[in-house]
């Protein structure tokens, strides 16, 4: 009787002859895509894979999630920075909520929500002196447009790209090493002269280690709207903040930017919309920079693929280790 209804796995039509599951744009079987992906080497190296890990939801096959160029780190300075954008595609907008013509063209609106977490463990090399922080679990939203084709009209925070797009972007980590003792309980506890030098000479002498995490949606915005005032144009005090940054004129009481120019320190309804894209993105890094070291270890799920870089990036020269091509520092 289970074959009596030809809708089954992920809600799409299956051929009993044949074993074939229908998605539009291509055919599925036993997991794997039967034909190469609709927007080429933009979806990754591999075209015919199904998703990025089995945590992930990917819309018709074609959502897709990039580095913002490579993660780095830059010894020394022991700064962080793994940075993400979207990519659609024009079957995509059907997941969305259609809007009105502007200037001629149909336009689809959408939210961006992220959940994200983070923690730190920061030791000075010099002193012993370790100190530990984490976030609060936040919620973060983005509105934006596409058009017809899936492009980006315009959103909420969006720059543009070295390969002459505008993308939606979001960071998972973005800070320097020393912010943590700033900002972790037991920091205000310490002498002014002891919280001084660790605030001046914390750079280049910390080991430790940085974990975050954070969960994407994709909504379409009829389910954004009935939950619109959860979301303040501010962030509310005391909320710590380890790593994060491109605020849309959103700061916290101590001049802090954060992600987005709206943000909900609770679960908002809007989370629990069945979403278009769904991904959990996490990474861990661990590294001891005492005396020069210069070893790490970095590890990312689900797999990505180096992307674009901001335009406005595009000459800056990273004196940085590139954490996608070397995840782990060589055994000497």
């Amino acid at each position: 009787m289970a074959k009596a209804n030809p809708f089954r796995f992920s809600t799409k039509y299956q051929d009993d002859e044949t074993g074939l599951l229908y998605y539009g744009y291509r055919y599925l079987r036993y997991g794997q895509w039967l034909s190469r992906e609709p927007i080429g080497g933009k979806g990754g190296r591999n075209l015919y894979s199904f998703v990025g890990n089995t945590l992930g939801v990917d819309y018709l096959g074609l959502f897709q999630v990039h580095f913002i160029d490579s993660p780095k780190w830059a010894a020394g300075a022991e700064w962080l920075w793994v940075g993400h954008y979207l990519t659609f595609d024009a079957s995509d907008v059907s997941a969305l909520s259609k809007g009105p013509m502007i200037q001629g063209e149909e336009t689809y609106h959408g939210v961006l929500l992220l959940n994200h977490r983070s923690q730190a463990t920061v030791t000075d090399c010099r002193t012993g002196t370790t100190l530990s922080d984490s976030s609060k679990d936040l919620y973060f939203a983005n509105q934006f447009m596409l058009r017809k084709d899936g492009s980006l009209w315009s959103a909420n925070y969006s720059e543009s790209f070295t390969d002459g797009q505008t993308h939606l972007f979001f960071q998972i980590a973005n800070t320097k090493m020393r912010t943590v003792f700033n900002e972790s309980p037991g920091f205000a506890a310490l002498s002014r002269d002891v919280q001084r030098d660790l605030m001046h000479a914390t750079d280049k002498t910390t080991k430790g280690k940085f974990s975050s995490t954070i969960q994407v949606h994709v909504n379409s915005r009829d389910a954004y709207d009935i939950t619109n005032d959860i979301f303040q144009p501010n962030m509310f005090p005391g909320i710590k903040h380890i790593d994060g940054h491109e605020a849309w004129g959103a700061v916290d009481r101590d001049g802090r930017s954060f992600y987005y120019g709206v943000a909900a320190g609770s679960m908002p309804m809007a989370w629990t919309a069945s979403p278009a894209f769904s991904e959990t993105i996490t990474i861990n890094f661990e590294w001891d920079n005492c005396c020069g070291a210069r070893k790490w270890k970095f590890s990312y799920s689900p797999s990505a693929q180096p992307g674009f870089t901001r335009s406005r990036y595009a000459t800056t020269q990273w004196d940085a280790i590139d954490l996608y091509k070397n995840p782990s520092s060589s055994p000497r």
